[in-house]
This record gives structure tokens, C-alpha cells and sequence, in this order.
């Protein structure tokens, strides 16, 4: 017995060291920590991943079934005037089986009758077939376009996400009118770019941030569950998708002065042993960047103490906006709380910005609004729509997106209902509904006979634009055809 208590008593010792060793290795991410993190953000993801894939009917863009809806997407006139411009919607798999059989329409170009004119068909394998980078099953089924931007010869710039990847943002590809891949970007770029008059584009991006992060020389340290996360940045891109410029939203946001926004849940210090501790903040999507819009030239006098060429950011985890210079990456203005998970901000004059407040309105109108908010801080916000004479039946809603676009006089305003398969024109002046258009559309063609109450499918629109400057043939004349029922 004797003999075994040396023996013991080092088995206890290599325990006790053992254990010490994987406390300090997981509070200070020592060998072998990163792979045990890897290897259980994985396996999460895996997990969660395929009981949606192999669990569920849900392919991208699809919202829910609509057994009062049309077979293809229809049109109605409300009272008072809609405008003439052609739209351009945002499309994908299963939409328009008659005129895009093959993998879907990617976007559609309509008068204001619904009458398609243009369509763009593209296999996402042409674009997307080849990802180095970004992770996931079913990888390229799972990617919708989001924003797209037309061009006079019928070039289309689109940028595209992901369900179930990882990271979401995938890139940017570009068409000719004839859908044929001018070039793709693996850049991770996503959400709502703009292009300038030079042709540049100014995306949100992501870029990996290893964590732990800490900002500057505070004790504020940004954390999350997965060992690494994508941040949020705004790049400057030329017109072939090739990287110019870029900067961090979090830098820009605590080099501005506005730490205390991004870092709502600060540890307290508790005493002088305390001081020199690190003070987390634990998110993995810390400001969730959804847009950036260029204030022009002609915008630029309505707006004091801006200059054009500023950028109008959208912050949906923050519930911020905010106008940066990316000269200095400076923030200039910053508003939050008005609204909540907001998307697609826009410059209207006067001072203003116009959101598409996502959560922020009544529950009996829907839970969305569309909300006027002062960049000068003595003014108060104001609700364009719907208001408190708005009918009931319209529903406004969108929970977690939504799209903007102002026509060229700014009196109307053009808003894609992601989540409920909508487009509605609103005037803005007096807050009436114009136009509006429903996106269902059978599924048929691609998916098969589900049965009686599962043919009309209700499809998301990331993105509509007012399009009234062509200079290419259409490759769709005016259908004749009944839609399918």
C-alpha cells in the first residue's frame, strides 16, 4: 500500500494540473481550445442546419402557401394616381415556371400592369458553382438575389445571401441582358448596395474579426460563442467588383465616440481587484450592417453640415442609423431607438431620412411603418404610413426586412413587403396606397403536385426599383397566355 501512494498521489498532481491547464486554456484560448471551439461551432451549425434541410419544405424566397392566390403575381389599382415607370423586381427559384422553366426568373422588368417585358434566367451554379470560401449544405440552392442594380444596356449587378451558410454574405455577380456572367465576387458582400456616378459600388461587406476583440486601449472587449465572427464593413468596390477601399462599422462607430451604443451590456467594475478586468460585450452580430445609400450632389443642400458623397448606413442590431464619412470614417449624424431592426434608409430632403421601421409600428396595422427621422436632434420622428385613417386591411408588414425605393420626384414611394410577398405604392404626401402587387406564383413546375392547398406559393421580394432609363431590346413581348390556376 505503501508503495501506491506515491503513485496516487502523481496521478492526482497530472488531474489537478490537467484540469488547471483546460480552465486556463478556455478562459485564455490556449492549445488545444480553438479546435474543441471549431469542431462544436460545427457540429451546432450541422445540426441546426440539416433538421431545416432534410426536415422541411422551405426552399429560399419562400414565404408561405396561398390557396387564394393567383397562379402568377397580380396587379391592383387604389385610388388616386400610381406612376408609369417599368419595376424591376427581385426574383429566384420558383418564380414565373411559364416564362423561366429552368431555375426560375432571377429578376423580371414589368409595366404597371404586371405584363413582364424583360426577364433574366441564370443557373446559380454559373455564378456560385465554385465557392472557396463560404460553408454549408445544399450550398447553392440555398442563396437568394437581394439587391440588383439595372443598367441603361441591360446589365444587372445583383448581390446575393445565403440561408444556412456561413458566413451569409456571398458576393456580387453581374449580367449581361441576355443573363449571360459577365464576372462574380466572392467577397461577401451583402444586403442593399448603391453605385455612384462614377460607377463604384458601396456595399456592406464582411471580414473575420478573431475574437476575443478588444477596442483601442479600453477595457471593452467584444465576444461571442464561435471562436471567430464576420464583422461588418463598408467597401468601395470599382465597377468590376474589385476591391478599392474598406473600413469597419465598429471602428467607425467607437472612434466616433458612440462605444456606448455598440456596448449597451457592460460589466459594472466591483472593487479595486476588479479594475483591470475586461469587460465583454457577448454578440456575434454586432451591428448587423443591411444598407448603404449615397447622399448626391443635388441632396446635399437639404442636408447642413453633410457633404455629398456621405454614406447613410443602416444598423438593424443596433436599432441605429447613422451618416458616415468615408473619407475620415467619421460618423457625422446618429439617431437610435426610434425605430426597431429598421432597414433601407433614404435621404427625402429637409433634413430627413426616410426608414423602413421593420417592428416599431401597431400590431393591428400590421407591426411595420414607414417612419420620417430627423437628422437634427430638436425634431421629432413622424409616421408617413400607415396612419391612424389607414384601413385596416392593409397589413403592413415585413418582420425582419424590407426595401425602399423614391421615385424621381420623391412623391411616391415604392416598398417591397419582403415577408409578405408584397409591393405597395404610397404616396407620400397623404399617405394613400396607389398600386400594389402580389407576388404568388405556382410552384408546380418545379416542385410537383403537393397537393390541393400547396400550388400557390407566397415568394419573398428582397428588391424592387422604379426603372424609367432603358436602352436594350426586351426579350419578352407582351404575355397572352392565361395565367395557370
Amino acid at each position: 500500500m505503501g508503495r501506491l501512494i506515491p503513485w496516487l498521489l502523481f496521478s492526482l498532481g497530472v488531474c489537478i494540473l490537467g484540469f488547471a491547464y483546460g480552465v486556463a486554456a478556455t478562459r485564455l484560448g490556449w492549445w488545444p481550445n480553438s479546435l474543441i471551439l471549431e469542431a462544436e461551432n460545427a457540429y451546432k451549425a450541422l445540426r441546426q442546419t440539416a433538421a431545416e434541410e432534410l426536415g422541411q419544405f422551405n426552399p429560399v424566397g419562400f414565404e408561405f402557401f396561398d390557396p387564394e392566390g393567383t397562379g402568377e403575381p397580380s396587379v391592383t389599382l387604389h385610388s388616386g394616381a400610381s406612376g408609369k415607370e417599368r419595376i424591376l423586381v427581385s426574383g429566384g427559384h420558383l418564380r414565373y415556371g411559364r416564362l423561366c422553366p429552368e431555375h426560375g426568373c432571377l429578376a423580371w422588368l414589368m409595366d404597371r400592369d404586371g405584363k413582364v417585358l424583360h426577364t433574366w434566367e441564370v443557373d446559380p451554379k454559373i455564378p456560385w458553382g465554385g465557392l472557396e470560401h463560404v460553408q454549408g449544405l445544399n450550398l447553392v440552392d440555398r442563396l437568394s438575389p437581394y439587391q440588383m442594380h439595372l443598367y441603361p444596356n441591360g446589365d444587372l449587378l445583383v448581390s446575393y445571401q445565403g440561408r444556412n451558410t456561413y458566413p451569409f454574405g456571398i458576393g456580387l455577380a453581374k449580367f449581361d441582358k441576355d443573363s449571360k456572367l459577365l464576372w462574380s465576387k466572392e467577397n461577401f458582400a451583402h444586403h442593399w448596395f448603391s453605385v455612384d456616378e462614377a460607377g463604384r459600388i458601396l456595399t456592406p461587406r464582411l471580414r473575420k474579426l478573431p475574437l476575443p476583440h478588444r477596442f483601442g486601449n479600453t477595457n471593452l472587449v467584444l465576444e461571442c460563442e464561435q471562436l471567430e465572427l464576420y464583422q461588418d464593413t463598408i467597401a468601395t468596390l470599382d465597377p468590376d467588383g474589385n476591391l478599392i477601399d474598406e473600413f469597419s462599422v465598429l471602428d467607425a462607430l467607437v472612434d466616433s465616440g458612440y462605444a456606448g451604443a455598440v456596448f449597451r451590456s457592460v460589466f459594472a467594475t466591483r472593487g479595486p481587484e476588479f479594475r483591470q478586468r475586461d469587460n465583454p460585450m457577448r454578440s456575434c452580430d454586432p451591428t448587423h450592417l443591411n444598407n448603404v445609400q449615397i447622399l448626391s450632389a443635388k441632396a446635399a443642400p437639404d442636408y447642413p453640415g453633410l457633404t455629398a458623397g456621405d454614406l447613410l448606413i443602416s444598423m438593424r442590431t443596433l436599432n441605429a442609423i447613422a451618416v458616415v464619412d468615408p473619407k475620415t470614417r467619421r460618423i457625422k449624424r446618429f439617431s437610435q431607438g426610434h425605430s426597431v431592426m429598421q432597414h433601407s434608409p433614404r435621404f427625402i430632403g429637409d433634413n430627413r431620412v426616410l426608414v423602413f421601421d421593420n417592428q416599431g409600428g401597431q400590431s393591428e396595422q400590421g407591426g411595420s411603418r414607414l417612419l420620417s427621422l430627423p437628422l437634427d436632434p430638436s425634431q421629432q420622428p413622424e409616421v408617413l404610413f400607415p396612419r391612424p385613417d389607414t384601413p385596416a386591411d392593409i397589413h403592413f408588414t415585413s418582420y425582419d426586412t424590407g426595401h425602399l425605393e423614391l421615385s424621381a420626384d420623391g412623391a411616391r414611394v415604392l416598398v417591397a413587403l419582403t415577408r409578405d410577398g408584397r409591393l405597395m405604392e404610397i404616396n407620400r404626401h397623404d399617405g394613400r396606397r396607389v398600386w400594389e402587387y402580389e407576388n404568388t406564383h405556382d410552384i408546380r413546375p418545379f416542385v410537383g403536385d403537393m397537393g390541393k392547398d400547396r400550388r400557390i406559393a407566397r415568394l419573398a421580394i428582397f428588391t424592387a426599383h422604379y426603372v424609367d432609363n432603358t436602352d436594350f431590346p426586351m426579350n419578352r413581348i407582351t404575355p397572352t397566355s392565361p395565367a395557370p390556376q
